[in-house]
């Protein structure tokens, strides 16, 4: 294994760049085995753009195997900005990810303001998501 940063690197352009399925799964599974804060950062991204539903189940399965704490800041990244699909694949990966007392705490770190309370609506401002208009 070359450096770690080149490998990443060469990943991220393979999974933007490959026009199949089974290009971006290689790619998938092997940013999954990485599983850096830059890793789940780039599987994130991909989990915002990308249509195929085979494609987008392995992002969820790949972003399961990553770093507990990365993946709860990216995914509540992506409940904050993201389309509905992308948000929907964002709220399963966190009921996995937010299981153990270990993923709840990080994710109440993650969504406190800077006044050190809860703000879950942060970022949700004028969406119908929430019920509002």
């Amino acid at each position: 294994m070359g450096d770690i940063n080149n490998d990443i690197a060469q990943l991220i352009e393979m999974l933007e760049n490959s026009l199949d399925a089974k290009g971006k799964l290689d790619a998938i599974s092997r940013l999954a085995c990485v599983g850096t804060g830059e890793a789940t950062a780039v599987l994130a991204k991909a989990l915002e753009t990308e249509e195929e539903p085979l494609v987008r189940e392995a992002l969820i399965s790949a972003l399961l195997l990553c770093n507990t704490e990365a993946v709860i800041t990216e995914m509540v990244k992506v409940l904050r900005k993201g389309n509905a699909c992308s948000r929907r694949a964002a709220l399963e990966v966190l009921a996995y990810k937010c299981w153990d007392g270990i993923g709840q705490i990080i994710l109440k770190q993650v969504l406190q303001n800077s006044e050190g309370e809860l703000d879950i609506k942060a970022g949700f401002e004028g969406s119908s998501y929430l019920g509002e208009s």
